[in-house]
Formats: structure tokens, sequence, C-alpha cells
């Protein structure tokens, strides 16, 4: 009985009796296959689902209504994603900070922010007017009036906020705008008092980063 193949030992057996032993003595290769075939659906419907992100829009702050944050979410991409709507997606993310920089959550918020940026995840960041000062001096920050489109979006004077990257620049220059003169950022409780926004140097979307902000700067009611 030692030596019989498996064929050999369940010939004879009852359809209940056969079960029996197939889960006693493959349960272990049994639920190792139910496990792939899980995965493997699994990964499968996250390609499936999967959208490329066309733009993200990053917000460093106190608070936000994330409901609201949705809807504008939604609205953008109504105005901005012309086509392949199922395929494509604009992202708001929220980096919550504390008005305590050595507080753990700004701690974790830096080092998120950082990590993103690094990561080219970020097209548009809006943060602390001193965060930011310190990032265009790093180079970090892309300076608005190399980018050929900008004018587009009608920013006046007064609402540049001028930076100069250390030992690059001669003179100041425009790498943001004063979030303040923006209502919409109010609409989604989000203070915009001494925030700035701005393109990081490496974002993959720049030209979307400007279509965005062109209807934003146009956006009356949301």
């Amino acid at each position: 009985m030692e030596h019989m193949s498996t064929k050999e030992k369940m010939k004879g057996m009852t359809f209940k009796e056969k079960t029996s032993y197939i889960l006693y003595y493959y349960k272990l290769h049994i639920t190792i296959i139910i496990v792939l075939i899980a995965f493997i659906a699994s990964y499968s419907m996250n390609i499936i689902s999967r959208k490329d992100s066309v733009l993200n829009i990053t917000l460093v702050g106190n608070s936000i209504d994330s409901n609201k944050q949705v809807q504008l979410e939604t609205k953008a991409e109504d105005a901005l994603i012309k086509t392949d709507k199922k395929k494509k997606d604009i992202s708001f993310d929220f980096i919550q900070t504390s008005a305590d920089p050595r507080d753990e959550i700004s701690l974790v918020a830096t080092q998120k922010l950082v990590a993103s940026i690094a990561s080219k995840d970020i097209d548009i960041l809006i943060l602390d007017k001193k965060d930011f000062d310190a990032y265009v001096k790093q180079g970090t920050i892309m300076k608005l009036t190399s980018i050929p489109n900008f004018s587009n979006v009608h920013v006046p004077d007064s609402s540049l906020v001028i930076g100069k990257v250390h030992n690059l620049d001669k003179t100041d220059e425009a790498y943001g705008i004063n979030a303040g003169s923006l209502p919409l950022l109010k609409y989604l409780n989000f203070d915009p008092k001494n925030k700035v926004i701005c393109i990081p140097s490496n974002s993959k979307h720049v030209d979307k980063a400007i279509e965005f902000l062109k209807w934003i700067y146009q956006l009356k009611t949301i």
C-alpha cells in the first residue's frame, strides 16, 4: 500500500472518500493554488482599472474639506480631460502639517513632501511661503517665466511671488503665485494665508499644470 500510486489508492473509493483524501493530502497545494489565483485576479483587476494620472495637485496645510476636494477633482477632470476619461485622472493630495515645525505631524509631512517631489509625483504644489523660499533656493521649483505658455494664465504681476536660486539667479525671478488671490482655496476650507502656488522643477505634466492654473483663474463657482 505504501508504494501504491495515488490513482491506485483512490480506486474503489466513493466520491466522498476521494474528496476527503484529496483535501487531506493536498490541502497545502490547494491553498497555494487558491492564493495564487486570487493574487492574479486582483492584480489583473488593478491593471484593468488603473488610470494614468495626467496631473497631481498637492496642498500642504492644516486642514481641508475632503468632500469639496473630491468635488473639485471631478470638476477638474471634466474640464481638463478631453479624451479617454476612463483611463486618465487628476488627483488632489493633501499633506497635513502643523504650526510647529518640530511637531511629529510636521516632520512626517516634510518627509512625505520631499519624497513625493523626488519621485516626480507632484505637478502643482501649494505650500507655506517659508518652505517655498527654501525650495526655490535649492532649485526645486520651476521658474514660471521659463514656461512658454505661462502668460496664458494672465496672473497679475502683483500676485507673482519672486525668489532666487542660490548661485544661479542674478536677480529675483517669478517662481510662484500668491495663493491668497484664489478664492477657490477658501471653498476647500484650505487657509490660503502665506501660501504659494508653484510647479516643481521636475514636474512631468507642465502643460497640463498651466491648463489647470488657467482654469482655476477663470473658474467663478464650483
